[in-house]
């Protein structure tokens, strides 16, 4: 939640700018590496959906890609337990936290069995590992946005919360690119049988770099604040404000439809149809481009407001709801590029201020809690099953119901942008 622009700012918006550099650098670093080991999945499950699953390859990624929903549904549990802990024990033990179950989780995969090697056991483990992930990057939604949201001053929140996508798209970037380079320098045999296994690998070794960063970071002066004004008994509880939790899950809805969408089933439906290579390369030009935007929009929304970029965004996936999704068939990476890229200009009008956004609709005792809550029941609920769904409409050629349903949460999200109170400006209660 918000208060007035006159009121006494916190603490936080004092911090001089080697100090906020500083405090910046540490999250966006670790939240970059914690979605590498995450998205990482997602790029690479058409390639080594075979290994684990048998079978023949829809599906193979048919079950590769219900395992990366799988691990969505313990992203609410973890944004429920991570969160608590960061409005319990701070901001900074709650990143730590969570940057190691991340680690422990792409470990695993990594060292994965194949099914010729396991049989049922290699995707038993395959899915052990995935829902570690979950409850990991559940937790830190809970943590990372919010400190930086916590952190920044309130006139310049849009745009240094901006970073938490930039860093996370970051990290979706690196594994597209990693895939690019292994695909150019392994054969697709190579690949597919062992080369799938070294950015789960690398991931798990560079999450030690996080934990490195986060460890040393200060914690959120606002949230020591808060702290110090409870009472000893006083527990975080968010039992008082369920009805705004599902107002925050109607209004991320379309925002993790959409991005799963363009970022998952896109790439991986056109492996089946282009080259690995190709594939890799129009994604990460894409990501690329949405990345360098993020910046931007999150300073716009410091002199606009929120409340336009949301409501254009809603009604940008309103409008091309229908082109992007049923009336698009993937035929070369040309194609593929200029899809992803008009969703992700669309999508950014949401991302590049969901942190603050988020961080804005909750009061710092109960913040982490409730957003981690919130943001990842709709994650778990709306991006998770957006990719197996569509996939499975795309087999018997009903895509026009997915694109519906694209149009449906669109006006759902429109309605009650609508009716939120505008926030740019202004400080984050204490």
């Amino acid at each position: 939640m918000v208060t007035s622009a006159s009121s006494t700012l916190p603490a936080t918006s004092g911090l001089s700018r080697k100090a906020l550099a500083r405090a910046v650098g540490a999250a966006t670093i670790g939240n970059a590496l914690e979605w590498f080991d995450w998205s990482t999945y997602s790029a690479f499950a058409a390639i080594f959906s075979l290994q684990i699953f048998g079978g023949r390859g829809g599906s193979a990624l048919l079950s590769a890609l219900a395992v990366f929903g799988v691990g969505f549904l313990m992203r609410p549990l973890g944004g429920a337990l991570i969160g608590a802990f960061a409005d319990r024990h701070g901001r900074r033990s709650a990143l730590v936290l969570s940057v190691v179950l991340m680690a422990a989780g792409s470990l695993l995969v990594g060292i994965t069995p194949t099914f010729a090697q396991a049989g049922m056991w290699a995707p038993a483990v395959l899915t052990l590992a995935r829902l570690i992930q979950g409850l990991s990057v559940g937790g830190d939604y809970g943590a990372s946005p919010i400190f930086l949201s916590e952190i920044a001053p309130p006139r310049h929140r849009g745009l240094v919360s901006s970073l938490h996508y930039v860093s996370l798209t970051f990290g979706l970037l690196a594994a597209s690119l990693l895939g690019w380079i292994l695909s150019a320098v392994l054969t697709r045999h190579e690949l597919a049988t062992w080369g799938w296994r070294i950015p789960f690998l690398l991931g798990a070794a560079a999450a030690l770099w996080g934990l490195y960063l986060r460890s040393s970071v200060q914690e959120s002066a606002l949230f020591v604040q808060a702290r110090s004004q409870e009472r000893p008994k006083d527990v975080p509880s968010t039992r008082r404000t369920p009805a705004l939790i599902l107002r925050v899950i109607g209004m991320t809805s379309l925002g993790s439809i959409a991005f799963w969408t363009i970022t998952s089933y896109l790439p991986n439906s056109a492996v089946h149809v282009l080259s690995a290579g190709s594939v890799f390369a129009a994604s990460s030009w894409a990501l690329l481009i949405f990345l360098a935007l993020q910046p931007a929009v999150g300073w716009l929304s410091d002199r606009i407001g929120r409340k336009p970029l949301l409501i254009s965004y809603s009604a940008g996936f309103l409008i091309l709801g229908y082109p992007l999704v049923a009336g698009v068939r993937i035929g070369s990476a040309g194609t593929l590029f200029w899809v992803m890229l008009l969703g992700l200009i669309v999508f950014s009008g949401y991302s590049a201020i969901s942190a603050a956004f988020l961080a804005e609709q909750f009061p710092t005792k109960t913040r982490s809690t409730g957003v981690g809550i919130a943001h990842n029941v709709s994650s778990a609920l709306f991006g998770g099953t957006a990719p197996y769904l569509l996939a499975k409409l795309d087999q018997t050629g009903d895509t026009a119901w997915f694109a519906g349903y694209v149009m449906a949460a669109a006006v759902v999200s429109g309605v009650l942008f609508l009716r939120i109170p505008e926030a740019r400006g202004k400080a984050l209660d204490s």
